[in-house]
């Protein structure tokens, strides 16, 4: 199982490292399995067997293969164009843009990665309030999410077109009072579910539902500690920090949250103990007022009851955005 690029079907090299020449001439070929239990019609099954089925005919007939660029070429030059006249259903993500989002003091910079450096990219930018900003961006662009005060939040979304895609890409970032804040996981998240490290909670990311791994952080622990350092003695008026409950999949709201300051890093005060509360979920805003220079959060889990999956276990505890709410 597991997401196969192309690239990756067409580094496949059928002869092992460290046989001899005498045990190659046994390997006769290779083979690809294409299951589809999960696959429902003949529209999908040639979406998920080409291009691969070519990248992988490449380097079975010849003993040293093309470089993957130029291969790459071939493909979308001669190969492309014989899907499309036999009307095939093949897929695109060899032209599919990457957002990557980079930390920045105050501020998140967005990069749009296309496969292909040189593309000019159609990218729409909107706030939902005024008229969307229409631009050409490559992979050499680089856009800014900066950092807001107090309680403002505001949301853009980036409607991206790249050349040869057959498809919008859009994307939805939040600019925040939290934006790229210096956050240490004094718990470590598990290591299927790292996400961006701590920057997942400070990159303007809300993960999506149904949730990709990549946007959350993940833990399997009782309990997840959690450090802010604000640079100054700032007055904290409370906190909004995005839980996802998925209880198939082991994964529950925390049972309570316990909140600490410090002024030093040093002598920590609990402030407040959020524990056993019906409104901890998705986005639920905790209020409280105190001034500190730190901020540490205490997540604390409870066991999978009985009567749901899992039961008996620690649950999952999946973290996305992490904001603060200062007194202007």
């Amino acid at each position: 199982g597991g997401y196969t690029p192309l690239e990756k079907v067409y580094e496949f090299d059928p002869i092992p490292s460290g046989i001899s020449p005498d045990q190659a001439a046994y390997i006769l070929g290779g083979q690809a399995n294409l299951w589809t239990e999960y696959i429902p019609d003949m529209k999908q099954l040639e979406y998920m067997a080409f291009p691969r089925a070519i990248a992988l005919s490449q380097v079975l007939w010849c003993q040293k293969k093309p470089a993957y660029e130029q291969f790459r070429t071939s493909l979308v030059n001669y190969h492309f164009k014989r899907l499309e006249a036999q009307k095939v259903h093949f897929s695109r993500a060899l032209f599919y843009p990457e957002m990557q989002l980079l930390k920045k003091e105050s501020k998140v910079a967005i990069v749009f990665k296309s496969p292909n450096s040189s593309d000019k990219m159609e990218l729409n930018k909107s706030d939902g309030k005024n008229p969307s900003v229409m631009e050409k961006v490559s992979s050499s662009d680089t856009l800014y999410l900066e950092r807001t005060n107090g309680r403002e939040e505001k949301t853009y979304t980036y409607s991206l077109v790249p050349p040869n895609a057959g498809k919008t890409f859009t994307y939805e970032l939040t600019a925040n009072s939290c934006l790229s804040m210096p956050i240490e996981l004094l718990t470590k998240p598990d290591s299927r579910y790292p996400g961006d490290g701590a920057f997942t909670l400070t990159n303007g990311v809300r993960g999506s539902i149904p949730w990709k791994g990549n946007e959350w952080l993940g833990f399997d622990e009782e309990q997840i500690s959690i450090k802010l350092d604000l640079k100054k003695k700032t007055m904290v008026s409370g906190f909004q920090l995005g839980f996802l409950n998925d209880e198939s999949s082991w994964i529950h709201y925390p049972k309570g949250i316990r909140v600490f300051v410090s002024k030093n890093n040093k002598k920590w005060r609990e402030v407040e103990d959020y524990v056993d509360k019906p409104f901890i979920g998705r986005n639920a805003i905790f209020t409280f007022s105190e001034k500190a220079r730190y901020v540490k959060l205490d997540i604390q889990t409870s066991i999978i009851p009985e009567e749901l999956p899992g039961a008996g276990h620690i649950p999952w505890t999946f973290m996305d955005e992490l904001i603060l709410y200062f007194e202007e």
